[in-house]
């Protein structure tokens, strides 16, 4: 593993700040009164299918093989019926390392995502030339699978009703399996036992992989959460909001782990983060403190990046911690008082210029940022030396700024958000 290290780049010189715009953003996504699906942040791939709509184009436009047919032919097949061995009705779930691709195929004929973990590429100096089951050794499907830079997550679905495992493998010599200090690698999945119910005291509802470091999140009860519509003007769902621990684990050298206790370099095994009190901190009108379930916040999505850690909430505040440079964290302006350091941030901060805008789905890169808003408006920040904000220049960016060009609307999040899941197809979520 190579060892962790500042990205190349400077908060001075080509580096944009979005200004007063970015820390006062409006709320428009109220003003669109189409219908939206669901709240999944699973990207929809190709069916694989052949014969199933979705397909990239007719044979009219190429001769070439369309996205369907290619996975059709290349996927392993049954010599009697010519079939694929994997359900041609359920989308495949993927996500990708440095080095590698990881997938959750589900068996022919299944009737949810949940299969088992598939691995194509190299990971801890191992090459999978083609798809290769990983062996788990239980007796329970994976529900969810996330990719680091050269080490993988995976959730099964639950062994009892307290819920499933996490399991890791591949690199980890800063602590990213959740393994504890003597084992600091393995080619095959293994279970992650400080995450077990028993010892969280609930089960896993989210797993994320990041460049050296992982994250989970605990429902850690079910008892104290409530319901209400949502106020961004679709009346027609409501909001849960429940009780939820996270952990983090892994390289913490830029307090990208925000646990209880302060900075250290490695986090060997999955411990607090550190919990964030609601009032000042998110400034929402709705803070009924009398409630115990928002006497706190509570964590319902992650994304991670290289050396950074992005959280959603149910009611779509984004938070962020770790590493600073290049503004990937979203914070344009920062008190850092006495004896503190300007260069990370080492628990939850809440990105205030967003907290005029309900959020939907986030996702972390090495060093910027994403988030798309109910409303279908895409906000970027971060690094933007290869233009990756989207803002047609190759400047940083330290405050969210919407994308421009793209679509508005449920058009953005019928494509990228899912329909809604029923009960057996969420899992352990």
């Amino acid at each position: 593993e190579e060892e962790e290290e500042e990205e190349v780049g400077s908060d001075t010189g080509d580096n944009v700040d979005s200004g007063g715009e970015a820390n006062d953003i409006e709320n428009k996504d109220a003003d669109d009164k189409e219908e939206r699906p669901g709240t999944g942040t699973l990207v929809s791939l190709l069916p694989i299918n052949p014969n199933a709509s979705g397909q990239i184009s007719t044979k009219e436009d190429h001769e070439f093989a369309s996205a369907s047919e290619w996975l059709q032919s290349h996927l392993p097949s049954r010599p009697a019926d010519k079939n694929t061995k994997y359900s041609a009705n359920i989308q495949p779930l993927v996500s990708c390392g440095a080095t590698h691709t990881s997938f959750i195929l589900p068996k022919q004929n299944a009737t949810s995502a949940a299969g088992e973990a598939h691995l194509v590429g190299t990971i801890f100096g191992h090459t999978y030339h083609n798809l290769t089951v990983q062996p788990t050794r239980l007796p329970l499907r994976i529900m969810r699978v996330s990719s680091g830079r050269r080490h993988v997550l995976a959730l099964t679905e639950g062994a009892s009703p307290g819920g499933g495992v996490v399991m890791s493998w591949g690199a980890g010599h800063f602590g990213q399996l959740g393994h504890g200090p003597d084992l600091t690698s393995c080619l095959e999945p293994r279970i992650v036992e400080r995450l077990l119910p028993h010892v969280v005291g609930g089960h896993v509802i989210e797993i994320a992989a990041g460049g050296l470091h992982s994250a989970a999140i605990v429902a850690t009860s079910s008892k104290n959460q409530k319901a209400f519509p949502a106020t961004n003007g679709d009346t027609k769902e409501s909001i849960i909001v429940r009780e939820t621990k996270t952990f983090a684990w892994g390289s913490n050298r830029k307090g990208q782990c925000g646990i209880e206790g302060g900075k250290c370099a490695t986090v060997p095994e999955p411990l607090p983060v550190v919990m964030v009190k609601r009032g000042e901190t998110t400034k929402r009108e709705e803070d009924t403190k009398t409630d115990l379930v928002d006497k706190n916040v509570h964590f319902e999505k992650l994304s991670l990046g290289r050396l950074h850690t992005v959280a959603l909430t149910a009611y779509g505040e984004v938070f962020t911690w770790g590493s600073t440079s290049m503004g990937r964290c979203g914070h344009s302006s920062m008190d850092p008082g006495r004896g503190s350091d300007r260069r990370f941030v080492q628990q939850p901060r809440h990105v205030s210029a967003l907290r005029n805008v309900s959020i939907e789905a986030i996702t972390a890169g090495a060093a910027h940022t994403l988030a798309l808003s109910k409303g279908g408006r895409v906000f970027a920040w971060g690094s933007g030396s290869d233009g990756q904000c989207g803002q047609g220049h190759a400047g940083n960016l330290f405050s969210p700024r919407a994308v421009q060009g793209l679509p508005t609307g449920s058009s953005v999040l019928q494509k990228i958000v899912p329909k809604k899941e029923s009960a057996n197809e969420r899992g352990a979520e």
